[in-house]
């Protein structure tokens, strides 16, 4: 099996358990807020609990639904057939649109819905910041000066802020979770 492969059903399972929060938010946290989950507004939310759920279940979503979208468009540019070169310049520019949408895109929901952005927020917009970078520098070594070097450091990175996105994602369902088992204990 060759690298590339190995990355990239690597990179399935962490969007399955990407997908996994995003069911874990609607198992435990649906039947106690029903539809206000999807449609809270800053009225709605008036403890701190409920700004750091909600915004928690944002960022889930987003970061899921922004994840599919970029491995798709990955996939689509590079079976593109025109100039080798091209092709990598078009790939890392749209990874990082894709990135920069994703940061304007959770601003965004939090502002319409009025919720302060919990701890979770805060790092994958970090998060995103740094691929944005990280994407930026491999968008000027191999798009421009077509040095290709970089390329170990360039995966270790994504990987790394990947897996720290998802660490910042489950944070919330498994501190509740956690929180749960320790009052059915008790119980």
């Amino acid at each position: 099996m060759a690298l590339n492969e190995l990355l990239s059903r690597a990179g399935w399972v962490v969007k399955g358990f990407e997908f996994l929060a995003i069911v874990w938010f609607l198992v435990t946290q649906f039947p106690r807020h029903r539809w206000s989950l999807f449609f809270a507004t800053r009225r709605d939310l008036v403890t701190r609990d409920l700004h750091e759920m909600h915004s928690c279940f944002i960022v889930a979503i987003c970061v899921f639904m922004f994840h599919m979208l970029s491995s798709n468009y990955g996939a689509y540019i590079i079976n593109l057939t025109f100039g080798r070169i091209p092709v990598i310049r078009l790939f890392y520019l749209v990874m990082m649109v894709n990135a920069f949408s994703f940061v304007l895109v959770l601003l965004i929901l939090h502002l319409l819905r009025g919720c302060a952005m919990s701890a979770a927020a805060h790092r994958c917009l970090f998060l995103t910041l740094c691929m944005i970078v990280v994407l930026g520098i491999q968008l000027t070594a191999r798009g421009y000066f077509d040095y290709h070097e970089l390329k170990p450091l360039y995966a270790t990175s994504v990987w790394i802020i990947n897996l720290s996105t998802l660490a910042a994602v489950y944070q919330y369902p498994i501190k509740h979770t956690r929180m749960y088992l320790k009052k059915s204990k008790e119980a």
